[in-house]
């Protein structure tokens, strides 16, 4: 099933309703997918140029629709897309160059700046790589040139990888009445050599490293000698251009057959097969009987049908695709272009001999420039060693100076690491750090100071908030302290307005007037007859506060008998006063608590006793 995203990378809906859906994969070139959908299907207006189609497997740009013919009443379009190498095709580079790098950290180096990286490389080699204004895209197909490699592409998980050669030997064979429906075959020897002479940047040649022979030799299928040169500035290693040599006349040394057939992909047909399950890269065998034909070959081109495997095609050569790009010249040739130039387009200087009195080139590389005058519009240079330079306006995004007179200096951002000068006069100054041994100072406005040790005659501070200082002797004539914790402090004479103090332990204080809404004071040394009555309220003594009170204390007034309650009382004790018989409760004198001989005739009152008072008894009275 396919899904279609719009051009904002949004998910629109499934796609459901096409026909004729299959995938062309071609090794080193960009894969395609095409499908064919209705023009009156319910999505068709949602199908839109560069939007994005997703297969499962990776995904792809929409970059044509194509009206078809009407079939069955009805009229369909061809939608044909591109994987979405987008990201890499927007990465820009302005310049780009490695030296004597495999092909995973070239690789990597490129894509870093637009967030891929390469999931895996099994190429070896050294090679360098050379661009000027190009695109992340231009490297990485330059990495393929260069390395003779072959790279696949995961746009979903922004992954590359690299093969050496893409595919395996799986043994997979396509025969007639099986699995081989038809086959066609074409063949050529329009560049075939048996001699090739590489030369590398600089005249770089390979004798020193080919027993002393400039060029390699491969007679797999003639004995003819047909030289061509191959020169590519990209070398700087004798070993490498040999080896690459080597590899290239390999090809170029056998006649081409690449064929083409129609075949019916079993092992999409039935898990039965999958011994005849093949790849792009894949070494398959073809057997045609009708046509006298067997031959092993590599896949290059395929063409699979996903839903439809009875339809799927593949083209196999035995020569990659990409050899045609090889800068080969033969021996023959005159007037070639590509003797004097470099493989990104540039110009071999060594190929231009006499002068020239007026050239156009769009991209040089000199070794070494003698130019009495040069006028040049926009000048891009690494690196410049100018005796005297006369600049009336410079633009310099690093400088390196050891030494520099500036008559009249305007700088919107300087770092400077040490500077030392005699005067100085500064609008605006942003340091830092800075270690200076003295400074004058006429006006300082300082956000944040952080100072070690600091010594000031004379300071004027508005406000200043310290997290912790330690000061010897401070003289403050007028000081306003929000917080303040103090450890000790000797305070000669103090004027607080409003004070509140947590604890405090004070020696000795003389404090004229006191107001405290609250004290608790647990020991107090108060002066003798320092608190007299004109100190103490009316009734502001009551019973609770009173815990012993002597007789001795009261000297005046009268205690009414009933304000208390007598539970012990001496009768020595009381002077005056008369005791009647409405104090004495009844029954509450008994004979015991009388003396023998108190009472006396002359201590009863006449008529006070009566005859039913007189136990007869025990009281006889005669």
């Amino acid at each position: 099933m396919l899904q279609l995203y719009n051009t904002n990378h949004i998910k629109v809906c499934a796609l459901t309703d096409y026909k004729d859906y299959y995938l062309e994969q071609t090794i080193n070139n960009d894969d395609l997918l095409f499908f064919s959908y209705p023009i009156y299907g319910m999505n068709y207006d949602r199908i839109q140029f560069e939007c994005y189609i997703q297969n499962g497997v990776n995904e792809y740009v929409i970059k044509e629709i194509n009206v078809q013919g009407a079939e069955t009443g009805s009229e369909w379009v061809q939608v044909v897309c591109k994987i979405n190498l987008e990201d890499l095709k927007g990465g820009v580079l302005t310049s780009f160059y490695t030296e004597k790098q495999t092909a995973l950290d070239t690789a990597n180096l490129a894509l870093v700046s637009v967030g891929w990286e390469v999931l895996s490389s099994d190429v070896t080699s050294l090679r360098n790589v050379s661009l000027l204004h190009c695109s992340v895209y231009d490297v990485m197909s330059e990495i393929a040139k260069a390395f003779l490699c072959e790279i696949l592409y995961d746009v979903i998980n922004k992954y590359v990888i690299i093969h050496q050669k893409i595919g395996a030997e799986r043994g997979t064979y396509f025969i007639e009445q099986l699995n081989l429906k038809t086959i066609q075959s074409q063949g050529h020897t329009n560049d075939y050599i048996t001699h090739l002479i590489p030369i590398g940047k600089d005249n770089l040649g390979i004798a020193a490293v080919n027993g002393g022979l400039s060029f390699v030799s491969n007679h797999q299928y003639s004995n003819k000698i047909i030289t061509a040169f191959w020169i590519d500035n990209r070398y700087t290693d004798e070993t490498a251009l040999r080896e690459d040599a080597i590899a290239r006349l390999a090809y170029l040394s056998k006649p081409s057959r690449a064929y083409s057939a129609d075949i019916i992909d079993l092992a999409n047909v039935s898990t039965e097969w999958n011994i005849l399950d093949y790849s792009l890269g894949d070494f398959v065998t073809l057997i045609s009987a009708s046509k006298n034909i067997r031959e092993k070959q590599r896949i290059i081109k395929l063409t699979r049908y996903p839903e439809e495997p009875e339809r799927s095609t593949i083209e196999i050569v035995n020569r990659v695709a990409s050899l045609v790009d090889v800068l080969v010249t033969l021996s023959d040739t005159t007037e070639s272009v590509s003797n004097i130039t470099n493989t990104d387009g540039t110009i071999v200087a060594s190929s231009v001999n006499g002068q020239l009195t007026n050239a156009y080139i769009a991209t040089a590389n000199v070794g070494t420039l003698d130019a009495t005058i040069a006028n040049i519009g926009d000048l891009l240079a690494t690196k410049a060693l100018i005796t005297d330079l006369v600049a009336i306006n410079a633009e310099i995004d690093a400088l390196t100076a050891d030494k520099a007179t500036v008559i009249d200096l305007t700088a919107a951002t300087g770092r400077i690491g040490i500077l030392e000068s005699n005067s100085a006069t500064i609008e605006q100054l942003d340091v830092v750090d800075a270690r200076i041994t003295n400074l004058v100072v006429t006006t300082a406005m300082i956000n944040d100071l952080a100072v070690t040790n600091a010594k000031i005659a004379d300071a004027t501070i508005m406000e200043a908030k310290i997290a912790d200082a330690a000061i010897t002797n401070a003289k403050i004539e007028n000081l306003a302290v929000t917080s303040a914790k103090i450890a000790d402090a000797t305070i000669n004479t103090a004027k607080i307005e409003n004070l509140a103090v947590t604890s405090a332990k004070i020696a000795d204080a003389t404090i004229n007037t006191a107001k405290i809404a609250l004290g608790a004071i647990t020991n107090a040394l108060i002066g003798t007859e320092a608190v007299d009555t004109a100190q103490i309220a009316d009734g502001s003594i009551t019973d609770a506060k009173i815990v012993t009170l002597t007789a001795n204390k009261i000297t005046s007034g009268t205690i009414d008998a009933a304000e208390i309650n007598v539970i012990n009382l001496n009768a020595d004790n009381l002077t005056v006063g008369t005791i009647n018989g409405q104090r004495i409760a009844d029954e509450s004198i008994t004979t015991a608590k009388i003396a023998v001989g108190a009472i006396t005739s002359d201590r009863i009152a006449d008529g006070a006793i009566k005859e039913s008072q007189v136990n007869w008894a025990t009281h006889l009275l005669f």
